[in-house]
């Protein structure tokens, strides 16, 4: 199977839209506080009670990219969610400062994918 990256601001668009209702239907949504190290704030995050997993699905909260983050506490257990993971594919393009990217394989069907890429938390 061959992907390739969408690059186009449109089609990225429209695959973080596709993704976000994928993830949100049948999802409890939770308005909570997330914690991240330097700050956190209060978001809607879609909890996926088969997966066990939550996500916090924002389109506008950094401007060169979608903040997507993922995790697995469950929402009314705690004060204070978590940051699993995120993978947050660039607005436009291939920025490879960013690790998170939608792809597209040769028969249409879209993927979310990850680098591997860790950092922005702390020195080492």
């Amino acid at each position: 199977m061959t992907l390739s990256p969408i690059t186009s601001r449109k089609e990225i668009r429209a695959a973080f839209k596709i993704m976000s209702e994928k993830l949100k239907k049948g999802a409890k949504p939770y308005r909570h506080y997330i914690g991240w190290q330097g700050g956190g704030g209060e978001y809607t995050v879609y909890w996926r009670q088969n997966e066990q997993m939550w996500a916090l699905l924002e389109p506008r909260e950094i401007k060169n990219r979608y903040w997507c983050c993922f995790g697995i506490e469950h929402p009314p257990s705690t004060q204070s969610l978590s940051i699993t993971c995120e993978v947050n594919p660039p607005i436009e393009g291939v920025d490879r400062r960013i690790a998170g990217a939608f792809l597209r394989d040769s028969l249409g069907a879209i993927y979310i994918a990850h680098s591997g890429k860790v950092g922005g938390a702390r020195k080492g």
